[in-house]
């Protein structure tokens, strides 16, 4: 589109003034034609877009002449009329503009008599974040929550009847024995001791316990301190001591720990229990009216469980009676042997072994039965 700035000069009495008009060609032009065919002239053929350019100068030149014979108040008309045209269509889009921001604004909020601008209205019409949050359903705290009877089925925590071990006959018996030597507690393997039988019904003796080999692993005595016996188990080769049991028949540990006291269940059975100081069951040791064997059980899981065995062996491989003791896997022999010995050493006898035995009432070990560690020979 090819816009001209024309000078028009006006001349007049004093003077004269000149101003600078740009103009559109092709709207020029067309304004032309209108105002002709009002005025009654005859109607030309308008040129096309492609002719601009090539009438462009005589366009100009026509205006000047028109302007100098003093047709100037028409085109100022026709520019008027333009640059009105153009400013109306600009108010026109700017009402239509207003008018529909108005409507979508109404629409959105509401109309109301308030003087709230649109800022505010918009802040109050959304909920704070707390009525977000208290809006969604909360559910209680884990510790508020309702929980069932403990005798529902469909209760997942055990009631605590479950969680209580069993009893059986109304003893409450652990699971696991005590160990006072775990080396001599073998997890695969059954312990096998040999311990004589003559020396046992003496007031004092010292006995090898030997193994399955022949080889002494243990010395057992029976000795007095301030009146009252004790069996003392220590190892062969160290001498150190392992476990000692009372005349009370309690096993104590080499520093004092309270192992269990081997008690009768009544008073006319073959039965003796190794309790703790509570009174809970750890061992049951029966045995027949000739006390020629013996039988260590503990209840476990709710059943039976066999623990150890003590068999009175005549002499054959070994040179004199004995006892075999065999501790079974996981079972610590020490524990089993100091149970034998408080169940066959300590039997109850209408006389207080305190007052019936002393230092000078104990027997010379001068027969070959009673010296060294017996087994048929004497040591030197």
């Amino acid at each position: 589109m090819l816009r001209l700035c024309v000078a028009l000069c006006a001349g007049h009495a004093v003077g004269t003034s000149c101003r600078a008009v740009e103009l559109d060609v092709e709207s020029v032009q067309l304004n032309l034609l209108q105002a002709a065919a009002a005025r009654g002239r005859p109607l030309r053929e308008v040129p096309t877009p492609s002719v601009v350019g090539r009438t462009a100068n005589v366009g100009l030149v026509a205006i000047m002449e028109k302007a100098n014979a003093g047709e100037w108040s028409l085109y100022k008309e026709v520019v008027q009329e333009n640059a009105g045209g153009g400013a109306l269509q600009a108010v026109l889009f700017a009402g239509i503009f207003l008018v529909s921001v108005f409507g979508l604004y109404w629409m959105a909020y509401g109309y109301g008599d308030d003087k709230h601008d649109g800022r505010a209205r918009l802040f109050e019409s959304k909920p704070p974040a707390g009525g977000l949050l208290s809006g969604r359903q909360m559910y209680p705290a884990m510790s508020q929550r309702p929980t069932l009877d403990p005798g529902s089925m469909r209760s997942l925590a055990p009631s605590s009847s479950m969680m209580r071990p069993r009893r059986s006959s109304g003893d409450n018996w652990y699971p696991e024995l005590p160990t006072i030597y775990p080396p001599l507690v073998i997890p695969a393997a059954h312990t096998r001791l040999a311990v004589p039988v003559a020396p046992l019904v003496h007031d004092q003796f010292e006995v090898d316990v030997l193994g399955l080999s022949g080889v002494p692993l243990l010395t057992a005595a029976l000795v007095q301190e301030n009146g009252l016996r004790k069996v003392q188990i220590s190892l062969h080769s160290a001498g150190t001591l392992l476990a000692i049991v009372t005349n009370a028949k309690e096993v104590y540990g080499s520093d004092g720990t309270h192992f269990g006291t081997l008690v009768k269940d009544e008073p006319n059975s073959l039965q003796q229990t190794l309790r703790d100081r509570a009174g809970r069951p750890l061992l049951a040791v029966s045995t027949r009216q000739d006390h020629r064997d013996y039988k260590m059980t503990s209840i476990s899981g709710g059943r039976v469980v066999e623990r150890a065995t003590a068999v009175w062996r005549p002499k054959g491989k070994l040179p004199a009676d004995h006892y075999e003791v065999v501790a079974n896997p996981n079972v610590d022999a020490v524990l089993v042997l100091a149970c034998f010995l408080a169940a066959i050493v300590f039997k109850p006898s209408p006389q207080s072994p305190a007052g019936s035995a002393g230092p000078a009432a104990m027997p010379r070990p001068t027969d070959a039965n009673l010296t060294g560690r017996y087994w048929g020979y004497r040591e030197d």
